[in-house]
């Protein structure tokens, strides 16, 4: 037996075997003081012993398929492979158990043409995603911010729908960048010049992402764009938005952004946009109409931001935005701004210099 390199703890083979569909899983635990660590291994289908499960997946063997907790997956999927057989498999790694990090899953030689489910929390195992060649929507994959360990998307060149460059997920066309991989490696990134709206959850839960060039070229953004981004530190100047009102969770728990500006369009903001932003000293709202806030009671704009947050509005609007204080979503009302009492809204609301 081949044993690719794996060296087994305290110099001992495994001893408890497991039958999972076709392949042996070896598993031991080994304690260290108060501390017991479960190693796991397969026999892949190659014939080697690794930590990884290199498996493809086809129509017939797809019903006896489970993920192994903690054994990393490395999942491909043959052409008799469609839709049902997809989402099967989708079903099976969302509610199973968490596999190992950086797994991965090619759907590229499947048939599927449509991905309407995702991994739920089961996501954040994997680091790399190859979509089915054909396919023509990709809704709820990455919606969600535990796509927090993603570094590659990829799809063939040839995919109508879709284009991918340097791991990150466009539509054909290149004007909606769709999802940047959360746990890429590089602290900067310029959008395209092409590039006009960003996708749902587009720059959530980003890890090293510091900066970004041209958001001011952003026309349309969706709903938790930087949701849980703790990285993005730099001004976000989005005073390009031709959109009237703003989705929910925009800059939800993005705890690093400093300065948000938004643009004379921009009439109403969903719940949460902004909330639990430790460092946000600056947001700008450049219409002269108060800008409606809306949310509920546990999701209230501004909650637990910054304590010395200022709020620049045009000058010609100051009053209008202070006296906005009572009324359904309105600014200055403490039911839908946590900034404090309605004297301690209005204070912190100035002319734009």
């Amino acid at each position: 037996m081949k044993k690719a390199g794996v060296t087994f703890p305290e110099g001992e083979e495994p001893v408890v075997k497991d039958e999972i569909f076709r392949f042996s899983i070896y598993s031991q635990q080994v304690t260290s003081g108060n501390t017991t660590t479960t190693y796991k291994w397969c026999i892949d289908e190659t014939g080697t012993l690794s930590k990884n499960l290199t498996y493809t997946l086809t129509k017939d063997n797809i019903a006896s398929f489970k993920a192994i907790e903690d054994l990393t997956l490395n999942l491909k999927f043959d052409s008799t492979c469609g839709n049902t057989e997809v989402e099967n498999l989708i079903s099976k790694l969302r509610y199973g158990s968490l596999p190992g990090a950086n797994s991965s899953i090619d759907f590229s030689k499947s048939s599927a043409t449509t991905i309407s489910s995702s991994l739920g929390s089961n996501m954040t195992a994997f680091s790399s995603i190859k979509l089915p060649d054909n396919c023509s929507s990709v809704t709820k994959l990455f919606d969600t911010a535990d796509a927090c360990n993603l570094t590659q998307i990829s799809i063939s060149s040839s995919n109508s729908t879709y284009y991918t460059y340097d791991g990150i997920l466009y539509n054909k066309g290149k004007t909606k960048l769709i999802k940047y991989p959360a746990s890429r490696s590089y602290k900067n990134f310029t959008l395209p010049d092409t590039v006009e709206e960003l996708g749902d959850y587009a720059f959530s839960s980003c890890k090293n992402l510091q900066g970004i060039s041209n958001l001011a070229q952003v026309k349309k953004i969706g709903k938790f764009v930087f949701y849980q981004n703790t990285s993005f530190k730099n001004t976000a100047d989005l005073s390009g938005l031709t959109q009237t009102d703003l989705s929910e969770g925009v800059f939800r728990e993005a705890s690093n952004v400093g300065k948000v500006i938004l643009s004379d369009s921009v009439r109403s903001i969903g719940a949460a946009f902004f909330y639990q932003n430790d460092l946000l000293t600056e947001v700008h709202f450049n219409s002269t109409t108060p800008v409606k806030l809306y949310g509920n009671l546990s999701l209230i704009n501004f909650t637990g931001c910054n304590s010395e947050l200022k709020i620049y509005v045009p000058a010609a609007a100051v009053d209008a935005y202070k006296n906005a204080s009572t009324g359904e979503n309105g600014f200055s009302n403490p039911d839908y701004n946590a900034l404090g009492t309605t004297a301690e809204i209005q204070a912190r609301i100035f002319a734009e210099e």
